[in-house]
């Protein structure tokens, strides 16, 4: 099995907010959902633990309840300090998950950690026994002398940047932190799982991550994602108008070429050849004036080719289905549609018309 841990045990004082980070609502939406969400589409996650101060464990449940977090399967108890917190959401899972299960631990507050780069950290950590989502650096970089100086260069190359997730094999994870608790050093290292590995000299492997993958830490941070947010949606509904426009494009005749098929389908010496005109040319007829709706729509009533009395009642924002035998005429926002639901009702449609 795979399972997430979710580190959501945070206070988040670097946000300067009066609740935990995790549970900031960006876009009406917290946080916290956003990772969740993240790691419920992940294909390769079996199972959720949530780590967290028992105080949010009723926000916890909620969340998942409302968000559709169905992986959701453990909740523990946050401790003081980061490593505390990781600690208590290893062993908590002990007697329930095997040695060779992959543990993949990720920040609550890490929402642009998508499940491409979940399943490239299982996959490393399968291969290795872990891995660290790792970034190069694009920054100059340097040691510190002091907070206001250097004069120690960093070669850029050399360096990686862990983000978000690391992921291990369980059984190894579980010894690794009981060795540093017997050495007595665990609150010596700096606060992170891999601080643990380098600790006691494991090597560590790089797996997937991205620019946008960064945890959210500060005001700014919080900005940066509902703008990034923001971003997404826009393109999103961009991309949807564009493959809307396409359709219609590919589809769209005027109310001239509406005449002129008419005539064709008239032509009843030529009947079938006007048939497969129309038919490998049009998919619906598009009309965009009020006035070529209402001559469209009297002219097929005269014909009978719509039935009942709906088409007098029609306005320019409605949305009315009007029925034409083996089509459908469908008007909304000053637009009518002539659909056909299958490509044998069509051609039925067209030939009836063409014989009338």
């Amino acid at each position: 099995m795979n399972i997430a841990i979710i580190l959501a045990g945070g206070t988040g004082t670097r946000v300067g907010a009066n609740i935990p980070k995790q549970f900031i609502k960006v876009l009406g939406k917290p946080i916290l959902a956003y990772t969740l969400e993240n790691f419920e589409k992940a294909h390769d996650i079996d199972a959720i633990e949530i780590v967290c101060h028992k105080d949010w464990y009723d926000e916890v449940k909620s969340i998942c309840r409302n968000y559709g977090i169905n992986k959701f399967r453990w909740l523990t108890i946050g401790g003081s300090t980061f490593q505390q917190s990781t600690l208590n959401g290893i062993f908590n899972l002990k007697g329930k998950i095997s040695r060779d299960d992959i543990v993949i631990i990720s920040f609550g507050v890490s929402p642009f950690t998508t499940p491409e780069i979940i399943s490239d950290s299982i996959k490393i950590a399968k291969e290795h026994g872990n891995a660290i989502s790792a970034e190069d650096s694009v920054l100059c970089t340097c040691i510190k002398d002091d907070e206001y100086s250097t004069t120690q260069n960093l070669t850029r190359e050399t360096i990686k940047g862990f983000s978000n997730p690391w992921a291990f094999k369980f059984g190894e994870l579980c010894d690794a932190y009981e060795e540093v608790q017997k050495l007595g050093i665990l609150d010596d290292i700096e606060p992170h799982t891999t601080s643990v590995y380098f600790a006691l000299g494991k090597r560590l492997y790089f797996s997937r991550s991205s620019g946008y993958n960064f945890k959210i830490t500060t005001k700014e941070d919080i900005d940066i994602f509902e703008g990034l947010l923001l971003l997404k949606a826009q393109r999103e509904k961009n991309e949807k108008v564009e493959r809307a426009t396409q359709r219609r494009d590919k589809c769209m005749i005027s109310y001239k070429e509406f005449e002129v098929i008419n005539t064709l389908l008239k032509a009843k010496e030529n009947v079938q050849d006007a048939v497969d005109y129309v038919y490998s040319h049009v998919r619906y007829y598009i009309f965009k004036s009020k006035e070529e709706i209402s001559s469209l729509l009297e002219g097929l009533r005269r014909k009978n080719y719509v039935s009942g009395n709906s088409i007098t009642r029609f306005g320019m924002e409605e949305i009315e289905p009007l029925r034409v035998r083996n089509a459908v005429i469908l008007s909304a926002g000053g637009q009518v549609f002539l659909l056909n639901p299958s490509t044998t009702c069509l051609k039925d449609y067209l030939l009836r018309t063409a014989k009338l």
